[in-house]
């Protein structure tokens, strides 16, 4: 790959897939875009991605979406948690036609190849379980985050006290379920950062 090349794609990156790079209007917000599973850390995304999209088809939820503003942005697949989160079908790693995706069978194969999209964060201030901002009557024993958590008492455990609860980054897979159900969007998603 050509210098100019390696910089163009720098630049790309630099603009694409923080977890604050777009803004959530609805809620004045970041919000965070994610790659599909099976993507192997952004700038080999970026330059083996031919945005086909074949892979937003494929997807069951419509969890994928190609990015509609931006030059580099144009077309890149891309998950927004909170809006429609990635069930970890895989079916999305069957069809990518280049070597953008890995192609990939199970959750545990994604994880342990750290293929990953993401790591879930809850922010304590707003979660109305562990900050008790849930008005007046009994404490607030909401725990939808834990409920659709499809790694339930590994990537988001209730404390045994509290029943607050916890994420734990070494066990969350990032398909966002929590950030998507979360009634008051005190659940984010960041991107992990992979290396390809």
């Amino acid at each position: 790959m050509t210098a100019d090349r390696r910089d163009f794609l720098r630049a790309g990156a630099a603009l694409l897939l923080p977890a604050a790079a777009c803004h959530n209007r609805q809620r004045g917000e970041p919000k965070a875009l994610l790659p599909p599973p099976g993507a192997r850390g952004l700038e080999h995304f970026l330059q083996t991605c031919i945005r086909c999209l074949r892979c937003a088809a494929a997807c069951p939820v419509g969890a994928l979406r190609g990015l509609s503003t931006g030059v580099i942005e144009r077309d890149l697949p891309t998950i927004d948690a909170r809006n429609r989160a990635c069930i970890l079908c895989m079916k999305c790693t069957e069809v990518c036609p280049t070597d953008a995706l890995t192609p990939l069978s199970s959750i545990a194969e994604m994880h342990g190849r750290g293929l990953s999209p993401g790591t879930a964060a809850i922010d304590n201030r707003r979660c109305i379980k562990i900050s008790g901002r849930h008005g007046v009557g009994p404490p607030c024993i909401c725990r939808i985050c834990y409920d659709v958590c499809p790694l339930r008492d590994e990537a988001i455990r209730l404390d045994g006290k509290t029943l607050n609860p916890q994420i734990h980054a070494r066990h969350c897979v990032g398909c966002g379920l929590c950030a998507q159900y979360c009634p008051v969007s005190a659940i984010t998603v960041a991107r992990q950062e992979q290396h390809g």
